[in-house]
């Protein structure tokens, strides 16, 4: 990994040559550093937006450890889904529709994931978000449900031991109830 930094789940091993996203991620916290007025604010938006607690100095993490909601600052689904929703909504405002903007979209998101380090929430979040976009796209009739549920097979199929993975069994649990 790039010098100074640290995976918010901790279980990476640091590589010797640091991969695309890294250099992508060290360069996008290096702008917005430089762009951002300096304080707490800055490294806290810099923190969240790349999912990693290293822009933030100890006294600043502390508080957020000791309240035990240092892991709001990870990249979660909810996250993928709130830059999807944006993303989508600004390409629809200017009147880009179908597979081109389903393009954008998907690459943008898979994009970000890879950019913040791949948390498992995050591609989980991204092969629902892909599923549930492309089928419209593919003219497939719309089924949340159905959707939903191909997302895990997938997920299952790439990873089998994710069906008892705590973190997958509640992101389906919650998505399959809001739908």
């Amino acid at each position: 990994e790039c010098e100074g930094e640290s995976d918010v789940r901790g279980d990476r091993e640091p590589s010797k040559e640091p991969s695309l996203f890294e250099r992508w991620r060290e360069r996008l916290r290096t702008r917005l550093t430089a762009r951002l007025p300096e304080g707490a604010c800055r490294d806290l938006l810099v923190a969240i937006t790349l999912g990693r607690l290293d822009p933030l100095s100890p006294t600043d993490t502390e508080p957020f450890r000791h309240a035990g909601i240092a892991h709001r600052v990870a990249v979660s689904g909810l996250h993928v889904g709130i830059t999807v929703g944006i993303l989508g909504a600004c390409l629809s405002y200017v009147g880009l529709r179908g597979p081109a903007r389903s393009i954008i979209v998907t690459a943008a998101m898979w994009g970000y994931i890879g950019l913040v380090g791949s948390p498992d929430s995050a591609v989980r979040a991204g092969v629902m978000g892909t599923v549930l976009l492309w089928g419209p796209t593919c003219r497939r009739p719309s089924n949340a449900q159905n959707s939903i549920a191909l997302a895990a097979w997938l997920l299952i199929l790439w990873d089998p031991s994710a069906l008892f993975d705590l973190g997958f069994q509640l992101s389906f649990l919650v998505i399959t109830t809001l739908f």
